[in-house]
């Protein structure tokens, strides 16, 4: 009901509006009965303009119109003969008027214009004012257009002077462009037949029709063309919308409509000859479903848990993961999101993201040393963790490769292992939240070298999305004796090289050492890597026990490898440096 009050107050508004410019716009000072802001075709046809404008076969006067076939033009024929009748123009009482002496001859012309402006296969009204001025032998008057007689006809006029009447035609133009007007006096009696014309016309008829287009339903926010071009009439059609909120354009026929709210839209159309028409069109805008995406609980969640997105309730739905189900329950980052319809067929969209809680270890293995024969324990730790204990991931798995020749598992037992050359691989499990996540117990081996890596081939917290980083350890035998090549235990022999003291040492150790022939000895010094960090040339050449200090500032902290080496033998040891 509302809707339908509005749409009444809105048409007329506009047809208050449209007749304020209507009487506004006078053309020629004449107003006409089907609408006063029409083209007027006519030239002068209310003879403001005095004599011209028009074709005549009659002679003009300004004083004395005799004999007859004369005319003039006035604005009282009492003032051009005494025995005329005093009329006033019909409309303002001041105007002009084309006052006739009738005359005798056949087909006189009275008045007569060319309109050029004319469109095919259109109708017009061709009217005019016509009284006598002489109460005897009226005129009787002829109209034609193009050569053909406008039906009634003829036209006789009443005896009664100043008696204005209102002579009106419809034509239609046919194929025409050009329309020549004419009108003649068929009573050809001398006595009398004296007549005045005024407010000659030729206007289009009315016919233009405002097309709004058909009253709709849009989804709120949709974007649809209303209106259509105009009918009839003439072209060009003024359009105006009102109101002109939500329109790309308020003068257009077809203009484009944002919805946002129900309105009734009025249409108003001018054609060139000022002949208006209204039309409505009801917008009737449905709400969209709300673009809105609830979760049971935070966006952000821990790798391996899962988050519960829900659309509003009562719609239909569609992800962009292809679930069609209200709630989506996702265990991966990513941008989701929904079509919500209705059953109008509207629709929105909404999005959420769903991110993760970053979760990063740091796992290693540091150095370690020991003598043949002793037990030593390996830890794996957790370095470093970040939200890994606030995502309660504890369960793990992991790959451990080492020298097997060098290291011996006291447990063989509990481990999965298997064998690649000198090496061994133990697969360990586990599920704890402590920084110590296991330690390996060895037995030490002589085997085939001095030092082995202890490498982390493979870590996985049986969690997808977690960041690990893994440190590879490494452990060298302690206590050997290297003498022309093969490891040898230190013994009581003369060629001996002690531990440096202190060790660790920080900025200077010594080293006791010796040897038993006389030759060019020299002290190397190897990080772990086996890349020499020092030597020392030029030692003592004779049998016999020597202490020697070193300056180890220059060294960066770790583990080294100090070897005493003479021409036949060599035997190294390990220290360790510290700041």
């Amino acid at each position: 009901m509302k809707n339908k009050i509005n749409k009444k107050l809105l048409t007329l508004l506009a047809i208050s509006i449209m007749f304020i410019i209507v009487i506004a716009e006078r053309v020629n000072g004449q107003p006409d009965s089907k609408s006063p802001a029409q083209k007027e075709l006519i030239f002068n046809g209310d003879f403001s303009l005095g004599n011209k404008g028009f074709v005549t076969n009659y002679e003009y006067s300004q004083d004395l119109l005799s004999p007859e076939g004369y005319y003039t033009i006035t604005d009282n024929p009492n003032r051009i003969y005494w025995l005329f009748s005093p009329c006033r123009d019909h409309t303002t009482g001041r105007g002009n008027m084309m006052v006739v002496n009738g005359c005798t001859l056949p087909n006189f012309i009275v008045w007569a214009q060319e309109v050029k402006d004319v469109k095919p296969f259109n109708e017009y009204y061709i009217s005019f004012w016509v009284c006598s001025v002489y109460e005897e032998n009226t005129a009787i008057l002829e109209v034609s257009v193009n050569g053909e007689v406008l039906k009634p006809s003829p036209i006789y006029l009443p005896w009664e002077t100043c008696n204005w009447i209102n002579v009106r035609y419809i034509w239609n133009s046919k194929e025409n462009t050009k329309a020549y007007i004419k009108i003649v006096d068929i009573n050809r009696v001398a006595k009398g037949n004296d007549f005045a014309i005024d407010d000659i016309s030729m206007l289009p008829v009315c016919n233009v029709i405002a097309r709004a287009g058909k009253d709709i339903k849009v989804c709120e926010g949709e974007k649809v063309v209303i209106g259509e071009e105009a009918l009839q009439g003439f072209a060009p059609y003024q359009y105006n919308w009102y109101p002109s909120e939500g329109l790309s354009s308020d003068k257009i026929a077809q203009p484009v409509l944002t919805a946002t709210k129900s309105t009734s839209y009025v249409l108003i159309v001018t054609d060139s000859y000022g002949c208006v028409d209204i039309d409505t069109v009801d917008i009737e805008v449905i709400p969209k479903p709300p673009a809105e995406i609830t979760s049971n609980k935070p966006t952000v969640i821990c790798p391996c848990d899962s988050v519960t997105l829900s659309a509003p309730l009562g719609y239909y739905y569609l992800w962009n993961n292809g679930e069609s189900t209200r709630s989506i329950t996702v265990d991966k980052p990513g941008k989701y999101g929904v079509t919500i319809l209705n059953k109008d067929g509207c629709f929105s969209y909404a999005e959420q993201i769903v991110s993760l809680i970053e979760v990063e270890t740091d796992i290693s293995i540091d150095t370690f040393s020991a003598n043949v024969g002793e037990k030593i324990k390996i830890p794996i730790k957790i370095s470093q963790r970040k939200n890994q204990i606030e995502c309660g991931i504890s369960n793990y798995i992991a790959k451990i490769r080492f020298n097997t020749s060098m290291l011996t598992p006291v447990d063989k037992t509990d481990y999965n292992s298997k064998y690649e050359n000198d090496y061994q691989i133990i697969e360990l499990k586990g599920n704890t939240f402590n920084e110590t996540l296991n330690e390996l117990e060895f037995v030490v081996t002589l085997g085939n070298s001095v030092c082995t890596d202890i490498s982390i081939d493979y870590f996985d917290w049986n969690c997808p999305n977690t960041k690990v980083t893994t440190s590879n350890g490494k452990f060298c035998i302690s206590g050997l004796c290297e003498q022309g090549g093969p490891r040898l235990f230190d013994g009581s022999t003369r060629f001996f090289l002690n531990q440096n003291y202190p060790n660790p040492s920080a900025d200077e150790t010594e080293i006791e050492y010796g040897i038993i022939e006389e030759c060019a000895t020299r002290l190397e010094f190897y990080n772990i890597l086996g890349e020499r960090q020092k030597v020392l040339e030029n030692l003592e050449t004779k049998p016999g026990i020597y202490k020697i200090k070193i300056k180890t500032n220059d060294f960066p902290p770790g583990v080294y490898i100090y070897s005493l080496t003479t021409p036949n033998l060599r035997i190294s040891k390990m220290m360790e440096i510290i700041r």
